[in-house]
């Protein structure tokens, strides 16, 4: 029996994506940042300029409030 636990990409969110890529038929990227244990959200700036290289047709994003004035926001300090 392997040890995954090692292996980042044994964790049930990298899991959860391929599974669901893999049902659609997609490929599914995912941008660096810091890894927000919690919701499994990857948050910060590294994250927010992983995002600023792609044009998408289709994304699955979180937010924790949207105004016209502030737009998406979160309330991570990163």
């Amino acid at each position: 029996m392997s040890d995954d636990s090692r292996n980042p990409l044994s964790d049930p969110i990298f899991r959860r994506i391929s599974r669901l890529a893999d049902a659609m038929g997609v490929r599914a990227y995912v941008v660096g940042g810091l890894p927000k244990p919690g919701t499994e959200a990857i948050v910060g700036g590294v994250a927010l300029e992983g995002l600023q290289g792609y044009h998408f047709t289709k994304a699955f994003l979180g937010a924790n409030g949207v105004t016209v004035k502030e737009g998406v926001t979160t309330p991570d300090t990163e």
